[in-house]
């Protein structure tokens, strides 16, 4: 029969021979076990604690810990411990309370850092025994009793009995352990319920019923770090003093949702706060000792969880130092996913750090000391940029350029923007920009519309005045920009206008933005981050017009701005500012012009007009520009379209473009032999032959027409069949979220080391068009078989198109319709398709040998490498449009539209895919 661990001993019995020491208080244990819920388990044999005990364990993630448990563990393991718990009970004596206490002490803090807190079971069994746990370990929060009726338990044990085998499962035997329970107990049971920590559950009912009291006694779950951080970005933030991590921390968090957490502000909150930990870290500070780093890591950790119900992820600035506090960091809580390295030079970090001596006051911005931190920051940074470089996880960002370039490589390495809370709310929101100069009246027609639409007015300067007197920590943050004399960042105002959006969904049919975007990049910024814009308003009027208007106003206003010098400058500005961004939505065919010129009821009527129709048709109609019932462009080869010939009222197309149109179909008809001599202008075109090539009547008029007596070009309105090619704002929304979750899919999951990854086809140069969409991504690796190897590839490739149909990870969508070649895998996603090309990286290993690497891998038909797409000629193809001028970058749009299936064999090459660099810029 086993021993009766804890039970009590007859009289007859003798103590232990040796005595030992009492109980003290152990400060270690109480700190390793802070935050961890104790809760004592007292139940009868039969009472069903067991059971309850595995359901507690499975919600909560307690560890359960029983006394007996532990002494025969503690027994078999054959330690000096166990050796001497052995001789005792073989001596019949009782296991001394102080053992007890040790042995649960030591699982407790062996278990420490992976639970959440302790069900302790079988113990405490007397008073004594729980006042001398709570006095050396610490005291529990509380004390679950389930109780049972003597009959019922006894029923429940007679039924084991029946399978387990167990000697003591007979009646007299259960009748003497309930009466050894009950007399040791009653005092047990009183002592905690004087102490308010007692819960009574009636156990006599179903398991389930039992345990919806446990979860009303016990409250919702604790949340784990590694639950609460689930799906959270973690970044650690990695520069010297002064390199500027500080503005770009800001901006990240305004345009990601991050939360930035800094340790030396978590230190100095805490010791603000005057609780225990604040006043110990305070006694730490004045003795001249280090912060433990285990303090530092639970203040990170209590932190990160605290916030992690409203924030998309944390930006870690500080920590780690070295890398021992980096890897502690992601054993503890987990592991970063990202590593930004601000790259300063030493010098110019000095310079701006005098800099800022000269008002920030502070005793440490002077040469001698800044030297010594950045010899220090230096030391101890150099292993930790090293193992997150191995680790693949380090991003350098050169950070001694503008704010808004850095800014730019930040966004590149961290990806697009995660969707703010809330903002599936915007969906089916209509949303109109609304531009005009100052004293247009734009104010007035949005006051109208507000009141005839139901829309939200929303005014950048208004929201960032509110914001200012809210006393936020963001108004905060803007006075402090303000008052410094700098530029409110665009991260900033798109927050705001984010958050205002959502905040006001509920009760808006759409919003009014006034006063935003100002330049195109506001514009992308805008329609990438939050949603694209429906319309645009455009009110035109004179400078004359509104000059007088606001002279008119000043009269009454009182604004030290309404005087004839400042308002031209403010026209000014607005003109050259507006100009780009007007042509931008034009040629995507959302502006709308309003004359602001007439009275307010004339140019409302034109605003009702305008957004009535936008209302009525969410989508611009395809071939709005085209004559009733024809074809659209790009509806399979040789569409039948007549293109109208432009009024003398349109605009029309530069010469310079003209001429670009002449010279590339010249040379299409000559590089097709559709004449036998390459013809100097359309003029000596065979019209007849080049038209009756189905290809290419597109680029003429309907087969209808029975005679072509004018030059091509007077025939194509550019203009408007540039913005009818434009995609819808759909698919450049999927585009933009879609291609960099490609990207990082394929860095992150191909099994060689990828040097990078560069952007071509429609959307690598901003070329796409509609029913023309296709991406290529182009694959650097120095791990890729060179050009005498290229036998390799196909095996290669086989095995990269096995990888993207395998979408199980749910890192890229389901992916379709693959055509595999031996350099090459093609294949759709969400309607788009991609192809991936992998070479070898010949740009580290034929520096400065680009034109002849192109003539090779080009021109030369008995070469190797001419079958291998190369940086070489990714720099070559991307040269070609750069070097064009800007109506010229805007035809090729059409020309790719019309040019499918072309073959330019034996001409020097005109690429229809033009690449841009996405990770790497490309010189």
């Amino acid at each position: 029969m086993p021993p009766k661990f804890g039970a009590k001993k007859p009289e007859a019995a003798k103590p232990a021979a040796a005595k030992p020491e009492a109980a003290k208080p152990d400060p270690a244990a109480a700190e390793k076990l802070k935050g961890k819920k104790i809760i004592f388990i007292v139940g009868g044999p039969g009472c069903g604690k067991g059971t309850q005990c595995d359901k507690i364990v499975a919600k909560y993630g307690y560890t359960h810990l029983s006394t007996g448990d532990l002494l025969r563990d503690e027994v078999k393991s054959g330690s000096a411990r166990g050796k001497k718990l052995t001789e005792i009970m073989e001596q019949g004596k009782l296991v001394p309370m102080e053992t007890v206490l040790a042995l649960l002490k030591d699982a407790m803090i062996a278990r420490a850092d992976k639970s959440n807190g302790f069900l302790i079971d079988g113990y405490p069994r007397e008073v004594k025994q729980g006042t001398a746990f709570e006095s050396t370990i610490r005291e529990c929060d509380k004390v679950l009793y389930f109780e049972c009726a003597a009959k019922t338990m006894t029923e429940r044990l007679l039924g084991r009995a029946k399978t387990s085998g167990r000697a003591d499962d007979n009646e007299a035997t259960i009748k003497k352990r309930l009466d050894t329970f009950y007399s040791e107990t009653e005092p047990v049971v009183k002592f905690y319920e004087d102490k308010k920590k007692l819960k009574r559950i009636n156990a006599e009912r179903s398991v389930d019923a039992i345990f919806a009291d446990v979860v009303s006694s016990l409250g919702a779950p604790p949340v784990s770090a590694a639950t609460a951080l689930k799906g959270k970005k973690i970044i650690f933030v990695v520069g010297g003093p002064g390199c500027g991590k500080g503005t770009q921390c800001d901006r990240i968090v305004e345009k990601y949702g991050y939360t930035h957490l800094s340790t030396g502000d978590l230190l100095r909150d805490e010791v603000k706060s005057g609780s225990a930990r604040g006043k110990k870290l305070t006694e730490i500070m004045e003795q001249g000792k280090l912060v433990p780093m285990e303090t530092v890591l639970e203040l990170l950790k209590d932190a990160m969880v605290a916030r992690a119900g409203k924030s998309n992820g944390f930006l870690i600035d500080g920590y780690p130092r070295e890398v021992k506090q980096g890897t502690t960091f992601e054993s503890t809580i987990r592991e970063c996913d990202i590593v930004l390295y601000f790259e300063c030079a030493a010098k110019t970090m000095t310079e701006r750090l005098l800099g800022r001596a000269k008002t920030s006051g502070r005793a440490d911005d002077n040469e001698a000391t800044i030297k010594k931190r950045l010899d220090t920051f230096y030391t101890a940074t150099e292993p930790l940029v090293k193992y997150y470089e191995d680790k693949k996880k380090l991003n350098r960002i050169n950070a001694e350029r503008a704010i808004d370039a850095i800014f730019q490589d930040v966004v590149k390495a961290l990806g697009p923007a995660p969707p703010a809370a809330g903002q599936d709310k915007l969906q089916g929101k209509r949303v109109i920009f609304v531009v005009g100069g100052p004293g247009c009246g734009k104010g007035t027609q949005c006051d109208k519309i507000v009141a005839k639409y139901g829309y939200t007015h929303l005014s950048t300067g208004d929201l960032l005045r509110d914001e200012v007197k809210s006393g936020s920590a963001r108004g905060k943050k803007l006075t402090e920009i303000m008052e410094q004399g700098k530029l409110v960042p665009m991260e900033t105002v798109l927050a705001l206008l984010k958050d205002a959006m959502i905040a006001r969904a509920d009760k808006s049919k759409g919003f009014l933005i006034d006063g935003y975007p100002r330049e195109i990049r506001q514009g992308t910024e805008f329609e990438s981050n939050i949603r694209p814009c429906d319309i645009v308003l455009y009110f035109e009027c004179s400078a004359q017009t509104m000059t007088e208007r606001l002279l008119g106003r000043a009269k009454t206003s009182g604004r030290a701005d309404d005087n004839e010098a400042t308002i031209k400058k403010r026209l000014d500005t607005f003109y050259s500012v507006t100009e780009p961004l007007v042509a931008h939505y034009e040629k995507q065919g959302k502006l709308r012009r309003i004359n602001a010129q007439r009275e307010v009821t004339a140019i409302f009527a034109d605003v009702v007009g305008a957004i009535t129709a936008m209302e009525a048709a969410p989508a611009r109609a395809p071939g709005a520009w085209m004559h009733e019932g024809l074809p659209d462009l790009g509806n399979g080869a040789g569409p039948q379209i007549r293109v109208p010939r432009p009024s003398p009222a349109e605009p029309t197309a530069s010469t310079f473009v003209i001429n670009v149109l002449k010279d590339l179909a010249t040379r299409t008809v000559a590089s097709q032999h559709w004449s036998k001599t390459r013809a100097s202008t359309l003029e000596e075109i065979d019209v007849e032959t080049y038209r009756s090539k189905r290809r290419w009547r597109s680029l003429l008029t309907s087969q209808r027409q029975e005679q072509v007596d004018e030059p091509l070009y007077q025939k194509i309105d550019v203009n408007s069949l540039l913005a009818e090619c434009q995609p819808d704002a759909e698919t450049q929304d999927c585009f933009i979220k879609l291609v960099p979750r490609m990207i990082a899919f394929l860095e992150s999951s191909l099994p060689f080391d990828v040097t990078k990854v560069v952007v071509g086809g429609s959307y690598g140069y901003d070329t796409l068009v509609k029913s023309r969409n296709d991406v290529d991504l182009f694959v650097f690796s120095k791990e890729l078989p060179k050009a005498g190897h290229v036998m390799w590839m196909p095996s290669v490739m086989k095995a990269v198109e096995a990888l993207i149909r395998d979408c199980n990870k749910g890192q890229i969508p389901e992916c379709t319709d693959f055509t595999t070649s031996k350099f090459s895998v093609g294949f759709t996603c969400q309607g788009i398709e991609f192809t991936v090309f992998l070479t070898h990286d010949w740009e580290s290993e034929r520096a400065g040998g680009y034109t002849r690497l192109y003539d090779e891998s080009m021109r030369q038909r008995n070469s190797e490498n001419r079958r291998m797409y190369s940086w070489a000629a990714a720099r070559r193809q991307r040269q070609f449009i750069l070097d064009q001028e800007e109506d010229v970058r805007d035809v090729i749009k059409v020309v790719k539209h019309w040019r499918n299936g072309v073959d330019w064999a034996d001409k020097s090459r005109r690429p229809s895919s033009y690449l841009r660099s996405h990770t790497h810029v490309l010189p």
